[in-house]
């Protein structure tokens, strides 16, 4: 904040808000740390600066956006509190839900196992499908802007008023493709031997292909029918002994290459029963 912008904001809005520390930022915007003013503790918001029109939207455009969202009242968009404009350019204020980013939890287990990424693929695009029938693209679909919560909650920051849904179905494919192999693709690469290292069902990894271009047959064109093929796929149930050998991160992955692994486990906990019905009479 050498520039003393982020001094200026922070009196600007220092009635509503305590804005602190500035954050790394995707697409030119700025955003900052804030709380509710007169409250205490650790940050519960974020204050998103624009740069001055025409480099970035008008106020104008940025509190109407904010009001279409704020009617919708979607679970999975993060809560905006308020949005305005500071020396010309637009600023809002959202929320920030609990739990830690998809950037963060990647940074953490490297990748998520198949059945965690279809079920942040399907809320994400559950959102997806609501903002598009309005008329709104995301615009900023991202690990970064993707938030898991502790409940397995899947929350959208709010993205940015411009963009499409060509764009935001790309960007879906992205993310999965991160989910699954811990990297974004290489956008000159038509195949990646790494989704089928981890034993990805067919159908997912032909939605993916399909989302980053590399398959142009069947390609979606609506979050609306990325949405309906998410669902589609087979939901297994699992016990609970399928919960812990599939496990998650590179341990999932582990797994599902050597098949042997399940074989051995599975050996084992029939000796184990075995044994305990044998001496437990």
């Amino acid at each position: 904040m050498t520039d003393g912008t982020g001094l200026r904001l922070r009196m600007a809005l220092r009635t509503s808000f305590t804005v602190g520390e500035e954050r790394p930022a995707l697409g030119g915007v700025r955003w900052f740390q804030a709380r509710l003013a007169g409250t205490t503790g650790v940050p519960t918001h974020r204050v998103i600066l624009w740069a001055v029109p025409p480099a970035g939207p008008s106020p104008a455009r940025i509190r109407k956006w904010a009001e279409t969202l704020q009617a919708l009242d979607h679970r999975g968009l993060a809560e905006i509190a308020a949005a305005g404009e500071f020396e010309g350019r637009a600023w809002l204020a959202e929320q920030v839900p609990s739990g830690q980013t998809l950037e963060e939890r990647l940074a953490t287990r490297g990748v998520l196992s198949v059945r965690e990424t279809i079920n942040v693929l399907r809320e994400v695009a559950r959102v997806l499908t609501v903002l598009h029938r309005h008329g709104i693209a995301h615009g900023g679909l991202a690990a970064q802007t993707i938030r898991l919560g502790p409940q397995g909650e899947v929350t959208l920051a709010n993205g940015r008023p411009e963009g499409s849904v060509a764009s935001d179905l790309h960007a879906l494919g992205r993310v999965g493709w991160a989910m699954l192999t811990g990297h974004t693709p290489d956008p000159a690469a038509t195949t990646d031997p790494a989704l089928g290292r981890h034993a990805v069902p067919p159908e997912l990894s032909l939605l993916l292909r399909q989302l980053l271009g590399h398959e142009s047959a069947g390609r979606p064109d609506r979050a609306e029918a990325v949405l309906s093929a998410l669902d589609a796929f087979p939901i297994r149930h699992h016990s609970p002994l399928g919960v812990i050998l599939e496990g998650a991160g590179r341990g999932a992955r582990q797994v599902e290459r050597h098949p042997g692994v399940l074989l051995a486990v599975l050996a084992a906990v029939g000796l184990f029963l075995v044994a305990f019905m044998r001496f437990g009479r």
